[in-house]
Formats: structure tokens, C-alpha cells, sequence
């Protein structure tokens, strides 16, 4: 198994295009050493959303990209072994779509019925959350009815999927820092999204 990481802050708070790869044995985690990388690699960026299908990883938004990238940019990424070394291939696909993922509320993709389903504000301050589905088959992104209240308070959570189509939103509690809060974010519904606490 392995641990992919992708961008984030450097220790003089600029972004960084930087990938990493851990190998996940019984006992322990190693960093290994770095991947040969090909293809058409994201701009550097924190706080991006990296999620899986199958074999593929799919990475879009985060803070600090390049003007030139549009926003619903989407870079799928394969990763492989040759027996001494990590390769990492990029690819641009771009799929056409109004999406927006400058400020995601949930660190990855909910996978339901092959899609990816995303939450994201169009604003760090605006109340409403938009719900975007990605067909990573296509790719393209499709257009939905679902909708959904105010986010989750603090805005950036971790997603823990529970059942099929029923996920748990994660995110430290503003007032205790020992708590955590907890939404409850329901797919099954094909017409809805349902954020309850």
C-alpha cells in the first residue's frame, strides 16, 4: 500500500508542487524516495482535494493556483512500481463545467455509484454550499439538482464514509479543541443532499 501526498505550504508559506510517496507496510511507513514524474503536472497548490478511483487519482482546486488554470481543472494522476522506483504520470483533462474548488469544504471526493460528489463554497464567505458531480469516466462534469445548506463550522473536514452513499464530515469543534463536530451527509437520495448534525 501506499501514502500519495500532493502540494501543500512550504515553511515560507508559498505552495508547493511537490509529490510524495510512502510506502505502507505492517510495521511502518517510509518515505520512498522521489517519484519519477511525467506528464502535465498541477501548478503548485495547498489544500487541493486528491481523491481514488480504482488505480486513479483525481486532483482539482486548491489555494494558490495558477491564473492561467481554470478553475475546474481537473489532473488525474496513475502511480506505479517498475521494481526500483515510483513512477508518477500526470494528465490534464479539464472537463468542461462551471465547477469551482477554490475553497473545499471536504478534503476529498464522496464516491457513490461511480461518481465523485464534491462540497465547495463559491466564496470563503458565503453560506452556501455547492454540490458538483464528476463522471471520472467521461470525463465531465454533470449537472445535478442537489443542493445543500450552510456548511460544516469550521469549513474544511475530513470525509469517513459509514455506509453506502452515507458519509461523516469530521472537523474540529471551534469552542473545544479536544471535540470534534460531526454532519452527516446522506447520497442515497438521488434528488437531495440532506447535511444534518
Amino acid at each position: 500500500s501506499i501514502i500519495v501526498i500532493f502540494g501543500g505550504f512550504g515553511a515560507d508559506g508559498s505552495a508547493l508542487a511537490s509529490l510524495e510517496i510512502f510506502s505502507v507496510n505492517l510495521h511502518s511507513i517510509a518515505l520512498a524516495s522521489p517519484p519519477v514524474v511525467t506528464g502535465d503536472a498541477p501548478s503548485a497548490r495547498a489544500d487541493a482535494m486528491l481523491t481514488w478511483l480504482d488505480e486513479t487519482g483525481y486532483v482539482m482546486g486548491g489555494h494558490g493556483m495558477e491564473p492561467s488554470i481554470p478553475d475546474d481543472a481537473v489532473y488525474s494522476l496513475v502511480v506505479s512500481f517498475d521494481g526500483s522506483a515510483f513512477r508518477a504520470h500526470w494528465s490534464l483533462l479539464s472537463p468542461g463545467g462551471a465547477a469551482k474548488f477554490r475553497f473545499p469544504v471536504i478534503n476529498t471526493g464522496m464516491l457513490f455509484d461511480d461518481k465523485l460528489f464534491f462540497l465547495s463554497r463559491p466564496d470563503p464567505s458565503s453560506p452556501l454550499t455547492q454540490v458538483m458531480v464528476l463522471d471520472p469516466t467521461a470525463p465531465a462534469w454533470e449537472d445535478t439538482a442537489l443542493r445543500a445548506g450552510a456548511p460544516p463550522t469550521p469549513p474544511f473536514s475530513k470525509v469517513v464514509k459509514v455506509a453506502p452513499g452515507k458519509f461523516v464530515l469530521l472537523a474540529p469543534n471551534a469552542s473545544d479543541p479536544l471535540a470534534l463536530d460531526a454532519t452527516l451527509v446522506s447520497l442515497v437520495a438521488s434528488d437531495r443532499l440532506v447535511l444534518s448534525r
